[in-house]
């Protein structure tokens, strides 16, 4: 009986370890720059406002930064398409002198859809809600990227990025809507998705930002499909050309 209770006990322990390495991670991590405080926020820890799985809500203050209604979401382990998502969320700087935060949103543990190769896709939008855009180079910038699990500064090939100067956006509620997208190659499964938004912003200054981020499978324009097309249909008849003149020899 002793044996059997022990035989148990290993598997238990056996399945439990398994699925905690399969399990993927999602978090938030958001920093002061200038004050150099970091602050992370868990899928589910200390922080996270949702129970929800793959779901993130943070309300909070970070070094001079007040961040007002985050909230983060992604599909991990993926499907046809993989995305990270922060719905509008404010930004605020509470300090007496132009700083910058970065927020970090990541997810790993992706298994689909496979990379061969991939889609990236990234949309933006900025509003500038209150304050000034003093000094003239207060900027977004949204970048999103990905890399192989455990290989933190490993990029995918491409690295979308779109960049908003505050100086072109009058307060209040000037916004910059803008999009962009890129072939992501040379990951291997499983790996991860990281959306990085860096924001400089005058003391009092106040941002809405509103990303969406997501891969998919790549596929071909049309002309290239057509090229890739007339490409096996010559492969196909050099082999054929090929085969009619070994048989004419061998009738020879």
């Amino acid at each position: 009986m002793l044996r059997s209770m022990k035989f148990f006990s290993l598997c238990a322990m056996m399945i439990g370890c398994t699925a905690a390495t399969s399990e993927a991670a999602f978090s938030l991590r958001v920093i002061d720059q200038g004050a150099a405080t970091t602050v992370t926020i868990d899928d589910g820890g200390a922080g996270d406002e949702l129970a929800a799985v793959n779901e993130i809500r943070f309300n909070g203050t970070v070094g001079s930064f007040t961040i007002s209604d985050f909230r983060g979401e992604t599909n991990t382990p993926g499907a046809d398409t993989a995305f990270l998502i922060d719905s509008t969320f404010a930004i605020r700087n509470t300090g007496a002198v132009s700083n910058t935060i970065t927020l970090l949103v990541s997810a790993t543990g992706f298994t689909s859809p496979d990379p061969a190769p991939l889609m990236g896709f990234l949309a933006s939008t900025v509003q500038f809600l209150s304050g000034t855009s003093n000094p003239a180079t207060a900027s977004a910038t949204i970048r999103f990227y990905g890399s192989d699990d455990g290989t933190a500064t490993g990029l995918f090939k491409e690295d979308i990025l779109i960049t908003t100067n505050l100086s072109n956006i009058a307060a209040p509620n000037g916004n910059d809507n803008k999009n962009s997208n890129g072939i992501f190659d040379g990951i291997t499964i499983p790996y991860s998705l990281t959306l990085r938004i860096d924001v400089v912003l005058s003391a009092g200054a106040r941002i809405d930002v509103d990303s969406t981020a997501r891969i998919e499978h790549f596929v071909p324009e049309p002309t290239s499909m057509a090229i890739l097309g007339l490409g096996g249909l010559l492969a196909g008849f050099g082999v054929a050309r090929r085969k009619r003149k070994q048989a004419a020899e061998l009738t020879v």
